[in-house]
């Protein structure tokens, strides 16, 4: 153990503590201090979880506990007054006594594990493994005078497994750093990752996830502000699901925001008194009202998991977080309404006028259907901008479009200039068309189709 100096900035070894413990510290081992420093506890790393506790006034370890935490895993957190402390599932008083555990009765020894913990004054929170019957984690908010636990809430996405515990085997859970890592570095000794993957102020956890930070609120589910769930989160001209980056989005839900619209380009990440992040990058926003918002997928977010959250800034309340699964490519025909009818947004490109079938698409003829969810383009454009005119952004995948089933030339496909997230393809109508005033318009990018059911329908003669 070393002392830090931060008044003369040096650093020096204790090699003499006093009392029967010598200054020596096993491998794989951590120390926890409440935030009034009154002491600091040494966790050894040895299979049982040995506890010291030191008194920085006599420098000197005062109180010991061996053999305390049964197959140690290695999370820890003390309370703020250091009255107790949390290693692994046991609570611990101040006198290294242990007092019980948080893991409710009848729990099955896997679902025990702990994923992380952290002290507040009075209560102890953990992170339980999911099990066969909840088949998510869940942060678990357990009162310490009772050990009894007060409220549960079922995370979006697995927290970061960063703890010190299983870095030398290759058969316990392991989420981050990945097994094949943790393998070499723990063996070698040569890293100490930080216990702790949660932290809380009494009205939000928040834990280091997967794909970032999730926040959760601590209060009661009513009036907690914004709401939505995984279904919610869709395709904006389509309204359904997937979604995929660089696209315009919908979010569907309660007590999202004010009412609010963007004036300006590039848009922006603040809008309605609201900013909504997805893998903890702020979205440029559109439009924003309680109970839809529509924004732009940042073309830089990879396909995969993301987590959405919907953040309220003027009453600092904060969504859970939402894990959507994105798509590479995700078309969507946008539909426009023309003298009551119900149709794609497919316009004629020598005077822009709509196709409808007063003025149907004839063959020969150029026309420009809008979508969105096409994917990749080259050049990027950034998140929130306008795209150019020149040069223009293309589509990195190859665009096909059908009308009435019958495949239309593609002669471009990319961002609409002058707008954002809303692309373009221009197409011109073949020999062999299929005629008729309702044809279903579906656009295909690689293996990805937008939806055929209920698809929007072009009139082509």
């Amino acid at each position: 153990m070393w002392q830090l100096s931060l008044a003369t900035r040096t650093a020096f070894p204790r090699l003499n503590l006093g009392g029967t413990t010598a200054n020596q510290i096993s491998t794989r081992n951590f120390l926890v201090a409440p935030s009034n420093g009154s002491a600091i506890v040494v966790i050894d790393g040895n299979p049982n979880g040995t506890l010291r506790f030191y008194d920085p006034v006599s420098d000197s370890f005062v109180k010991s506990s061996s053999n305390a935490v049964p197959s140690l895993r290695g999370t820890a957190s003390s309370a703020p007054d250091g009255s107790f402390l949390l290693v692994d599932n046991f609570v611990f008083n101040a006198s290294l006594t242990v007092l019980g555990s948080m893991v409710p009765s009848g729990t099955a020894s896997a679902a025990a594990m702990a994923f992380g913990v952290v002290a507040g004054p009075t209560d102890g929170f953990r992170v339980q493994a999911a099990d066969a019957q909840v088949s998510v984690q869940r942060l678990q908010r357990v009162s310490v005078s009772s050990l009894q636990s007060q409220q549960e809430f079922r995370l979006p996405e697995p927290v970061m497994d960063i703890t010190p515990g299983n870095t030398g085997t290759t058969a316990a859970p392991r989420l981050w750093p990945p097994t094949a890592t943790a393998v070499l570095l723990g063996p070698r000794g040569t890293t100490q990752l930080w216990p702790q993957g949660i932290v809380t102020d009494g009205n939000y956890a928040y834990l280091l996830s997967v794909s970032g930070l999730t926040t959760m609120s601590l209060g009661p589910a009513s009036g907690q502000g914004p709401s939505f769930t995984a279904q919610g989160v869709v395709n904006g001209a389509t309204f359904r699901t997937p979604v995929a980056p660089g696209s315009i989005v919908s979010i569907f839900g309660t007590g999202l925001a004010d009412q609010g619209v963007a004036g300006q380009v590039p848009l922006p990440t603040t809008l309605g008194g609201v900013c909504v992040m997805a893998n903890e990058l702020a979205i440029p926003l559109f439009y924003t009202s309680a109970t839809q918002i529509n924004a732009q997928l940042p073309p830089e977010l990879a396909a995969g998991r993301t987590v959405f959250s919907v953040q309220s800034l003027g009453a600092a309340r904060t969504s859970g977080g939402v894990a959507v699964t994105t798509a590479a490519a995700a078309p969507g025909v946008f539909s426009v309404d023309v003298g009551g009818r119900t149709q794609a947004a497919l316009f004629h490109a020598g005077d822009f006028s709509p196709v409808t079938p007063a003025n149907p698409g004839l063959r020969d003829q150029d026309l420009i259907l809008f979508v969105t969810g096409l994917g990749a383009v080259t050049p990027r454009v950034a998140a929130g901008s306008a795209a150019s005119s020149n040069p223009l952004s293309v589509t990195s995948q190859q665009v096909a479009v059908t009308i009435g089933g019958r495949p239309m030339t593609v002669t471009y496909s990319g961002l609409s200039p002058g707008f954002v997230g809303l692309y373009q393809i221009n197409l011109r109508v073949p020999a062999d068309r299929a005629p008729g005033d309702s044809l279903p318009v579906v656009v295909t990018v690689g293996t990805a189709s937008s939806p055929t059911s209920g698809a929007p329908v072009a009139a082509i003669r």
